[in-house]
């Protein structure tokens, strides 16, 4: 990715604008809605077959991550409603798990009029692929930290630890950054539009996720100076997954083409993020 097309940074608008607060993100929720059934296809599916294999194979691979992403978090999400704390917090997350369901209904049409697979769930062919870190983030460690969960209680610590997990190791270091590469490549080559157009409108519902994310830890870091140093250690414990994870993806990239450093993308995107509700992050060299 080059630095201009990264150097404005969608989720440091919504924190210093209308996103402010967890009211104001559910207000660009409901200004920022699109149709997983209005997306035109047709092109895509008449431009696949003519793909190189590596571009063919990559996509797929980009399209299953995504569709294992969506289906583990409308579960893992149903969780995270019922431990929020306040009604607020609750009612963002709803529209979380709506954009999620709306993501797993493109997806599903993605893989079956684009490129023919049945629509049925991916988690368990990707327990057995070679997708290891990438199957390790995006389904093993969320699923863990879901099941972890109580309902709501005074220690609002392990609904902390999932949230950063998931808004921010997750949806912000891998998705929002493998999803940006997907969309600056189809775009140079001109190619699948309407995965085009569909990667591009999640990546907006993602900077909503992400702005919520890093409300929710800073309110909960700025009532005990000990909570910012938990925060800092939970993002330790998870930083070599999303780290695998990324060298995943930069590996899987189609032949002919640099992904660029993924891994530095995103430990800045978690720099600047971090910064803008002054949330003291460790950083990773």
């Amino acid at each position: 990715m080059t630095p201009s097309k990264t150097a404005a940074d969608p989720v440091l608008a919504l924190l210093a604008g209308d996103g402010s607060d967890y009211r104001g993100l559910y207000y660009c929720w409901e200004q920022q809605q699109w149709e997983a059934g209005a997306i035109d296809l047709a092109q895509d599916a008449s431009e696949r077959p003519g793909l190189p294999s590596s571009l063919r194979k990559w996509v797929a691979r980009s399209v299953a991550w995504r569709h294992l992403r969506a289906e583990t978090a409308t579960a893992a999400l149903v969780r995270f409603i019922d431990t929020a704390p306040n009604e607020e917090q609750q009612v963002f997350l709803t529209t979380q798990l709506a954009d999620e369901a709306r993501q797993l209904v493109l997806l599903d049409r993605i893989r079956r009029d684009v490129m023919g697979l049945r629509a049925e769930p991916t988690t368990a062919s990707h327990a057995k692929s070679q997708d290891g870190p990438v199957h390790a983030l995006l389904s093993r460690s969320l699923v863990a930290a879901a099941a972890a969960l109580g309902g709501p209680g005074p220690d609002p610590g392990p609904l902390a630890g999932s949230i950063l997990l998931y808004e921010i190791v997750i949806v912000g270091m891998f998705g929002v950054v493998e999803h940006r590469f997907m969309v600056d490549h189809l775009e140079t080559l001109d190619l699948l539009p309407g995965l085009r157009e569909g990667t591009s409108l999640a990546l907006r519902d993602a900077h909503r996720h992400v702005a919520f994310g890093l409300l929710f830890l800073a309110d909960h870091a700025r009532s005990d100076d000990r909570r910012t140093a938990q925060v800092g250690a939970w993002l330790t414990e998870a930083f070599p997954r999303v780290r695998d994870a990324l060298r995943a993806a930069e590996e899987a990239a189609p032949a002919r083409s640099d992904p660029g450093d993924l891994l530095g993308s995103a430990r800045a995107a978690l720099d600047r993020w971090s910064a803008a509700v002054e949330l003291e992050l460790p950083v990773f060299g």
